[in-house]
């Protein structure tokens, strides 16, 4: 395994994680200031299309836990995908250099 192997399995895969145990950590704490509010689009400016994902299963279980109804928790998971997937297509867009390490 290589540095660059390494990498993407940081920035893809523990990372995200990491975030979303901070995200259930810190919702118990700030009730009234969801944190989740700014660590999704910064989740998918560093990890990408995984990271939204990863941000989409989490905010989902958040809701569920808070025992929401099932069509607010779809349209939240929806609402987090695009919130954290639009920043990493427009940054890359306008950068014009894709250097987003992928495990693929």
């Amino acid at each position: 395994m290589n540095l660059k192997d390494l990498k993407a399995i940081i920035l893809n895969i523990v990372l995200p994680f990491i975030v979303v145990v901070l995200m259930f950590s810190l919702c118990d704490v700030f009730e009234s200031l969801l944190p989740y509010f700014g660590l999704v689009p910064l989740l998918g400016l560093v990890a990408g299309p995984y990271g939204a994902l990863i941000a989409c299963l989490s905010v989902g279980i958040l809701d569920f836990n808070y025992n929401l109804p099932l069509m607010v928790i779809i349209v939240d998971i929806l609402g987090t995908f695009l919130c954290s997937y639009f920043p990493y297509r427009i940054w890359y867009s306008f950068s014009g250099d894709n250097k987003f390490i992928s495990l693929i």
